[in-house]
């Protein structure tokens, strides 16, 4: 850290001076310049009329102003002699920080929509207004104070906010997830049991460990997690590993909104909340005692908004280090049980010793596509893709990010390098078959999806067809293949299905989505459909010196670009998930095509 006591700019000295026009707040100092963060300091005491248990009536704060003010960052941080000590919601953890800069590192949240700082899109942060800028950032950091000493950071109805957690260094340098719901609580809720073991398994690396099954002492299972019955289908060995999981009925969080960092902070939660913390470790280190360094889940409920019912049980993973059996027990007790636990009350689980939390994700479908996932109707389609070259691992890659349950690949071909350009995989997975390769991928891309490759072509048998497609909703044809379509019209199910043959044209610049439901594919109807914008694409290649080897054929030498191919496969989506919505439609093509004019690219339109 290099402090320079420079001139501020004309801009920042602008907005400085406008801060006299606030009552409520105090310049200290004049600002200096950290030449390491590009960062000026400004040193502010702000009045609050009200006061709290941690907040008095007057506080220091620090804010740090980007040198490019009134563009860049503003951020308040509490002042490390000065400044509050507690960690609120709407605030980053609250710690002392580094040695060598005078703030903590509780930033305070004055540049989201809060409630009770009033709606942010009525009044944006205004950036680039060197006389408002400033004086907007301290009149937030006043409101933010004013809730905070109401406790009315977080009201009623607001998304509720878990506190942040510190992850220490230890040993078990790990990554644990889990996959809990709605669903799942409903289990937890039907036991009372608030102790047991879990059995995690490794996923993707030996550093990242699931929850998979949730069982008392006596081996009674509790619940399970959706996502192992898959893994197993594909017969893939993972190594195992036990833990302990410890429920709360409450939130185990010290005032105002602060985890615990130490076993004495989680003595005294326990205490407020009726939970007798050394009976519980007491029995941990019973079950855990001469084993490796273990992990322990502690959870509690939360809803999905503040003041209403909880609906999830949230986990979070600490390391308990190797608590040995055979070492002596301090002078005065015996070598059992009793003096080994006295031994790790003073030692291991003293008030002082700190709790290494461990890094923990849900995994839960509802919280994976929480940004973003497609209708219901089609995720619980269970769904075969025909071909997943180039549009088809883009189309399936789509499908299983927005949520859909199962899916059915099937491609014979094997990656090349050729291939590469415009499909979802990559050199790792050359001369690799593509629907494995692209199986294996996406379920590092969501865990939940029962995704089945096979390794070959499509059947040209009516028994095969049929019993291919007999359990499957939506067939996605993605081959461009005449030969796919007559196999496919070679089936006749009682029940209708819903089938979608996409393709390109040249360059990409087209796409062909022929839609039908029905109890067969209706071969004839695709073709004659289909021929007329054929024939305009020949026309088009050979223009340009091409040479059409079918619609949108997938050798390399067919042009489309990677951009291209997004782009219609987006379209698609938007297509099949609409088709997926309706299901009672009619067989027709539907065709997409890129609009450009003399100012350039337009978009994609439909027109046909």
């Amino acid at each position: 850290m290099t402090i320079k006591y420079d001139k501020p700019s004309k801009e920042l000295l602008c907005g400085i001076r406008a801060l006299a026009g606030i009552q409520k707040c105090e310049i200290l100092e004049k600002p200096v310049f950290f030449t390491e963060e590009k960062l000026w300091l400004l040193k502010v005491r702000l009045l609050t009329e009200k006061t709290s248990d941690f907040i008095p009536s007057a506080t220091t704060w620090c804010v740090l102003i980007h040198e490019a003010y009134p563009l860049g960052t503003i951020e308040i941080y509490p002042d490390k002699i000065d400044g509050i000590t507690v960690t609120f919601p709407h605030q980053e953890r609250n710690e002392e920080g580094k040695e060598n800069i005078p703030w903590r590192t509780g930033k305070i949240c004055v540049d989201s929509p809060i409630r009770s700082l009033g709606l942010l899109r009525q009044n944006p942060d205004p950036t680039g207004d060197a006389d408002m800028r400033l004086c907007w950032y301290i009149e937030r950091s006043l409101a933010w104070l004013s809730s905070a000493t109401r406790n009315e950071l977080v009201q009623v109805g607001d998304p509720f906010e878990l506190p942040q957690y510190p992850i220490l260094k230890s040993p078990l340098q790990l990554r644990v997830v889990h996959d809990e719901g709605r669903e799942s609580y409903v289990k937890w809720l039907s036991s009372n049991t608030r102790i047991g073991e879990v059995i995690f398994e490794s996923f993707l690396t030996d550093k990242t460990l699931i929850a998979v099954e949730f069982n008392d002492f006596k081996g009674n299972l509790i619940r399970k997690a959706s996502f192992r019955e898959e893994w197993k289908k594909e017969g893939k060995q993972r190594e195992k590993r036990t833990g302990i999981w410890w429920r709360w009925d409450s939130p185990a969080v010290l005032d105002p909104w602060e985890v615990p960092t130490t076993w004495r902070d989680l003595r005294f939660v326990g205490r407020k909340l009726s939970v007798n913390v050394d009976e519980m470790l007491r029995i941990i280190a019973r079950k855990i005692r001469g084993k490796k360094e273990q992990v322990l889940l502690l959870g509690y409920p939360i809803p999905l908004l503040k003041g209403k019912i909880a609906c999830e049980m949230h986990w979070r993973a600490i390391s308990i280090p190797y608590l040995e059996k055979e070492s002596r027990p301090p002078n005065g007790f015996r070598s059992n049980e009793r003096g080994w636990w006295y031994r790790d009350r003073t030692t291991v689980f003293a008030n002082d010793e700190k709790i290494y939390y461990i890094m923990t994700h849900n995994l839960h479908p509802d919280r994976l596509q929480a940004r973003g996932r497609i209708a219901q109707a089609l995720r619980e389609m269970h769904t075969l893709i025909i071909g997943v070259g180039s549009l088809g691992s883009v189309i399936t890659e789509l499908l299983v990010r927005g949520g859909i349950k199962n899916v059915i690949l099937l491609d014979h071909d094997v990656l090349t390098a050729g291939n590469i350009v415009r499909h979802v995989l990559t050199f790792r997975d050359l001369e690799d078959n593509k629907a494995k390769a692209l199986r294996d991928r996406l379920l590092t891309v969501n865990p939940f999806v029962n995704i089945v490759a096979h390794e070959k072509r499509f059947p040209n048998t009516k028994e095969a067809v049929e019993k291919l497609l007999g359990e499957v909703d939506l067939i996605i044809d993605c081959t461009a293949s005449e030969g796919v379509i007559e196999e496919l019209s070679l089936g006749w199910w009682p029940i209708p299905k819903i089938f979608v043959s996409l393709s390109l044209g040249f360059k990409g610049r087209r796409l062909f989505v022929f839609i039908n439901n029905g109890h067969r594919f209706p071969a004839e109807e695709f073709k004659k459909s289909l021929h007329p914008w054929i024939h305009k694409e020949e026309k088009v290649m050979s223009d340009q010196g091409e040479t059409l080897e079918g619609p949108g054929c997938w050798s390399p030498i067919f042009p489309a670009r990677y951009d291209d191919v997004m782009l219609a496969a987006a379209s698609a989506i938007k297509v099949i998930e609409e088709v997926a919505e309706k299901r009672n439609i009619t067989s027709q093509l539907i065709v997409y095509e890129q609009e450009d004019d003399n100012k350039g690219f337009k978009g994609f339109r439909r027109v046909g």
